[in-house]
């Protein structure tokens, strides 16, 4: 399960126009919300403030009570998937299911093993990918449209991972 997720009093100004004024939010611990605004409402500058892509102007930022404003993107122990997101083409299924372990430096039996358990639950894609991201203590943002992923394959393997958002779809094939 993720930390708590508190933002006190968050403002960002881009000259003088104000993209986030004053936003409070508290997020309990495995609690899950959905950011909803109109065009131009502050949602993705406030996301890419707590993931530290965009630092604030004022206000604070904490995961787990500890400040993060002035902490790295690398350093937060986050994970973004962004509004036009994309999988790897040069990658197949299990590297792009395994892509975020090896960037945390997992191990390759521990990122095989967790990938394989992944890709074992091919009956329902969604579940296979929650499963796989609770047991490490990450969060994920989600931003735009839905995400559906899905598991494509013959009987006993998966061929394609399918990722379909915002009218477009993207495919990462197994190489043989």
């Amino acid at each position: 399960m993720g930390a708590q997720l508190t933002l006190a009093g968050l403002v960002k100004r881009y000259g003088e126009h104000p993209a986030v004024s004053g936003v409070s939010l508290d997020v309990g611990a495995g609690e899950f919300v959905t950011l909803l605004g109109a065009s131009g409402s502050g949602k993705t500058t406030t996301l890419m403030m707590v993931a530290g892509f965009v630092e604030p102007d004022a206000g604070s930022i904490r995961i787990g009570g500890v400040a993060v404003e002035r902490v790295p993107p690398e350093k937060r122990n986050l994970g973004v998937v962004f509004q036009s997101y994309a999988l790897f083409p040069h990658m197949n299924v299990a590297e792009n299911v395994g892509f975020a372990l090896r960037m945390r430096h997992a191990g390759r039996a521990e990122t095989q093993e967790r990938v394989g358990k992944a890709l074992a639950l091919k009956q329902n894609g969604q579940t296979a990918i929650n499963e796989l991201l609770a047991e490490t203590p990450t969060r994920f943002m989600l931003r735009g449209s839905t995400i559906k992923i899905t598991f494509e394959g013959d009987g006993g393997s998966i061929d394609r991972l399918v990722v379909e958002a915002g009218g477009r779809r993207q495919t990462a094939t197994r190489r043989k």
